[in-house]
C-alpha cells in the first residue's frame, strides 16, 4: 500500500483549514436562522401588545447567539489530527485492496468506505471533538456518542452514496480527496451542527428558557439595614 508522509501531512493541513472554514460557515447559517427566529418572536410580541392596547415598544431583551471561534478551532483540530490523515490512509488502503477501476469497482469501494469504515470515522471524530471541549469528561463523550452517532451515521448512509460513488470514480488519491472536500461540504456543516447541539440532559434542563422574555427591571430600593430593624422589630439596645 503506497503511503507518502508528504501526502498525509499535506492532507492534514488542508483538512484543518477546511474544517475551520466549514464550521465558520455552519455557524453563520445558525446565527442567521437565530436572528430570523428572534425577529418573528419580536413581531409577534408587538402584534399582541397592539391587540391588547398596550404600547408597541418592546421591552424584552433578546439574547442573540454569538460566533464561537473556539468551536471552529476545535473542529479544525479534529480535521487536522484525524479526518485528514485517516482520509488519506483510507483512500490509499481501498485503492490498494481493490485495484480495479470502473463503475463496478467504484461501487464496491463506496460500500467499503461508507458502510464498513464510515462508523470508525464517525466514532473517533465525534468522540475527539467532544473531548476537546472545555470541561469534557469521559461520561460526556459517551453520552454525546449515544445521542449523535446513529443520527449522523444514518444521515451519511442515506445521503452520501452518490457522493461517495463519484469520489471513487476519480483516478488517484488526491483527486478523490479534492472531490470529497467539494461534495462533502454540506454534510460536514451538518456534522458540525450536530456535534454542538445540547446533550439531552442539558436540553431538558434548559427547555423553554429561551422563550422566557427577560424584562428590563430596576432593582428595588432597599432601606438601610438599621432602618428596617427599628421599623419592623423591637430593638433591645433602645430598651424596647
Amino acid at each position: 500500500m503506497p503511503l507518502s508522509f508528504y501526502s498525509i501531512v499535506s492532507t492534514s493541513l488542508i483538512s484543518g483549514i477546511y474544517g475551520v472554514g466549514i464550521d465558520a460557515a455552519a455557524q453563520q447559517l445558525e446565527l442567521y436562522y437565530d436572528r430570523q427566529k428572534i425577529a418573528k418572536k419580536r413581531a409577534g410580541r408587538r402584534a399582541l401588545n397592539k391587540l391588547e392596547g398596550k404600547p408597541t415598544q418592546d421591552d424584552v431583551v433578546d439574547q442573540y447567539k454569538q460566533y464561537d471561534w473556539q468551536r471552529s478551532l476545535r473542529y479544525g483540530t479534529v480535521a487536522l489530527v484525524w479526518v485528514g490523515p485517516w482520509m488519506n490512509v483510507r483512500f490509499s488502503l481501498i485503492d490498494w485492496l481493490i485495484q480495479q477501476d470502473g463503475p463496478r469497482a467504484a461501487l464496491i469501494k463506496m460500500i467499503v468506505n461508507l458502510y464498513l469504515l464510515g462508523p470508525v470515522t464517525t466514532t473517533v471524530g465525534c468522540g475527539l471533538n467532544e473531548w476537546l471541549k472545555p470541561g469534557a469528561t469521559l461520561p460526556l463523550v459517551v453520552q454525546r456518542l449515544r445521542q449523535e452517532f446513529w443520527r449522523i451515521q444514518c444521515t451519511k448512509w442515506m445521503f452520501r452514496p452518490v457522493e461517495q460513488y463519484i469520489i471513487f470514480l476519480s483516478p488517484g488519491v488526491w483527486q478523490k480527496q479534492i472531490v470529497s472536500w467539494v461534495l462533502g461540504a454540506f454534510m460536514s456543516m451538518y456534522v458540525s451542527f450536530r456535534l454542538n447541539v445540547g446533550i439531552d440532559g442539558e436540553e431538558k434542563e434548559h427547555e423553554g428558557m429561551e422563550d422566557v422574555p427577560q424584562q428590563r427591571k430596576t432593582a428595588p430600593k432597599l432601606e438601610p439595614e438599621h432602618k428596617q430593624k427599628t421599623a419592623c422589630m423591637p430593638d433591645k439596645e433602645f430598651g424596647m
